[in-house]
């Protein structure tokens, strides 16, 4: 449901997907069935992608499990990439 919209409840069919922009006020209703997956992918440019890289310093340690090197979540995922990726 996008409540700026109005009260409609949007339901992909099994397997589907809904996308929309992470700028929409949302909400989502009780699962009564079934599993809900959430992949959250984030896209921009490349004047934005050199923001991101600059405001990377700033970031406390504990948020910095998205950096391929320090990944903490897959850390065999961050050592595979060093090993794939020469400098």
């Amino acid at each position: 449901m996008f409540p700026e919209f109005g009260r409609k409840v949007y339901r992909p069919p099994d397997g589907g997907a809904l996308v929309f922009s992470c700028g929409a006020l949302h909400q989502v209703t009780k699962i009564t069935r079934g599993k809900r997956y959430a992949f959250l992918a984030f896209l921009y440019g490349e004047e934005d992608a050199q923001k991101r890289e600059a405001n990377n310093s700033r970031l406390h340690i504990g948020e910095r499990q998205y950096l391929g090197d320090q990944d903490r979540l897959f850390p065999e995922d961050a050592e595979l990439h060093q090993m794939t990726h020469v400098a």
